[in-house]
This record gives C-alpha cells, structure tokens and sequence, in this order.
C-alpha cells in the first residue's frame, strides 16, 4: 500500500486542460501546474500482491482506496469508462 493522487482526477484535469488548449482559450505555457493537496493523497492498493500473501483489506479501506491490479472481479471502472462517463458517453 502506498499514497497517490486520485487518478480519476488526474484525468479530469488533463481533461479540462486539454479543452481549454484545443479551443483555443489557453495556451500549455498558460495553464498552471497543480501541486497535489496532502489531504487529497489516497490509499493506492496493489490487489494482486495483496492476494499473493493472501492479506485480507477491511472494506472500509477499500472503499476510499484507488485499487491496482484488482483481482479476482473489478470493483471500479476502468480508465477509459471514467474518461468517457466525464464526457457523458
């Protein structure tokens, strides 16, 4: 287990950056660099490892984590389902 940023908002903010450069309304150069919030840092968990030592995750852990590797079902959308549910596909 380690902490990251949310990857859901990453992409959102990629997103944002990329509509403001391709209409036209901001430049690379003039968008500024976000620095990431200690208090917006979430749990990364590595769900194969963690099955591999056979390490049980309370769910309430879980529930607020951003998972990788996640066996043996998804228990979040993928990348690109989080891309396209932003842009209302």
């Amino acid at each position: 287990m380690s902490f990251g940023p949310s990857i859901a908002q990453s992409f959102q903010t990629a997103g944002l950056y990329a509509g403001q450069i391709f209409a036209g309304t901001a430049t690379a150069a003039n968008l500024p660099i976000k620095q990431i919030d200690l208090e917006a840092l979430k749990p990364v968990i590595n769900m194969k490892a963690a099955a591999e030592i056979s390490l049980d995750i309370p769910l309430s852990l879980l529930g607020r984590s951003e998972l990788i590797n996640e066996t043996p079902e998804r228990v979040q959308p993928t990348m690109m389902e989080n891309v396209m549910s932003f842009f209302g596909r």
